[in-house]
């Protein structure tokens, strides 16, 4: 580790390291969230999927961080407007 090897020693350097650690997150947890979709959408374009598919896909993609890494898993929108297929509470 960089910082309990004394390689980081300014306080704006240890700012600047914890900050690339977020950002390896947050664009670990973008890709993940493009890949599960086996379709294209939005900003998310694929050249293997380009096209959109709301009979499989119309629906959500929640991304959380664990023990054991980024995770992402999709939900599918139900039929009716505004709610979701699942009861269950989004992590």
């Amino acid at each position: 580790d960089l910082l309990r090897g004394g390689k980081i020693r300014k306080p704006d350097h240890i700012i600047r390291y914890h900050e690339l650690l977020n950002m390896l997150d947050t664009s670990e947890a973008a890709i993940r969230s493009a890949l599960i979709r086996k379709e294209s959408r939005g900003a998310h374009f694929r050249e293997d999927y380009p096209e959109e598919d709301n009979e499989n896909w119309l629906g959500n993609v929640f991304v959380r961080k664990t023990d054991a890494g980024i995770e992402a898993r999709f939900e599918p929108i139900s039929s009716s407007v505004g709610t979701r297929a699942s009861s269950a509470p989004a992590q």
